[in-house]
């Protein structure tokens, strides 16, 4: 049965065909693509500074640019990708796909081009059906690839802490606040229990599974020093509002000495992790940070 596009599939050289009763869902069109994101994203070249609470002790640790969770690739706005495209099926044989089913690459009849590759999408919203008459029905489904790290730049007032006189160097100050130049960086992961994508656990990947809990925190804490106790930082003991970082036995954390380190060379949490639904189970984790000073 020859059915330009009412969906199917395309022997001989035609457009779409399907199987006489329409039992199985078939592209009713060709598929729609697009670039959700607006713009690339931006590079960054610092270390971060996080808080690991799942080392004993829990203490800050710096993460080397292109490391760990300091991924962050210079992303052209078409390395992710949303497919949207039209389906028919009898409204008898119509089943829901589970949210990230992979795409599949013969749906695809009608479109190409060379710098997407639509195997790396999965399904993210499936709509409602739609009769058209004869039993047959008309839905929608969305698929989009995993986005990669990305990073954007905007102004922010930041707080940053009071730092002890050495008694050598006139570096002693109050903390302040001040405006400056921050990045938000966005990391994207995927809920897959169903594991139906195969893509590696976080910390080492960026899927999640919730019946398997990530050995590493999913959420970066705020900066904020903690006072010169034994356990300060397991017990959230944070430094007084005015107090300062200082070294001394024991040190604050971070020590004065460890803070000048990373001043005007690393950056740090200045709003702590939100994670938030992106599309379908892919979620976007937004951390704010800013330069050391």
């Amino acid at each position: 049965m020859d059915a330009p596009l009412t969906g199917g599939f395309s022997p001989d050289g035609r457009r779409f065909a399907v199987d006489g009763n329409f039992h199985v869902a078939w592209p009713s069109s060709a598929p729609e693509v697009y670039c959700p994101f607006e713009g690339d994203s931006q590079p960054s070249f610092y270390p971060i500074i996080l808080l690991d609470r799942s080392i004993d002790p829990p203490d800050y640790v710096s993460v080397p640019i292109g490391e760990g969770f300091n991924i962050q690739p210079e992303n052209a706005n078409q390395s992710a990708i949303v497919i949207e495209q039209e389906f028919m099926v009898a409204e008898e044989a119509a089943y829901q796909l589970p949210l990230n089913t992979p795409y599949d690459i013969n749906w695809s009849v009608g479109w190409g081009n060379s710098y997407q590759n639509l195997e790396n999408c999965f399904l993210v919203e499936e709509g409602p059906l739609q009769p058209v008459g004869g039993g047959i029905a008309r839905f929608k489904r969305k698929f989009a690839s995993l986005p990669a790290n990305r990073n954007e730049y905007e102004s922010y007032c930041a707080t940053f802490p009071a730092i002890t006189y050495d008694g050598t160097t006139s570096n002693a100050r109050f903390g302040f606040s001040r405006i400056v130049n921050s990045r938000i960086f966005r990391e994207f992961f995927v809920f897959d229990n169903l594991n139906l994508l195969g893509l590696p656990l976080y910390p080492a990947g960026n899927r999640i599974n919730t019946t398997e809990p990530a050995s590493k925190p999913v959420l970066w804490e705020e900066f904020r020093g903690f006072a010169a106790a034994t356990n300060a930082v397991r017990n959230y003991q944070y430094l007084d509002p005015d107090a300062a970082l200082a070294d001394g036995a024991p040190p604050t954390t971070p020590s004065k000495t460890i803070y000048s380190g990373w001043q005007e060379n690393a950056e740090i949490v200045t709003e702590s992790s939100s994670f938030e639904r992106w599309m379908g189970n892919i979620y976007v984790r937004k951390t704010r940070f800013v330069l050391a000073i």
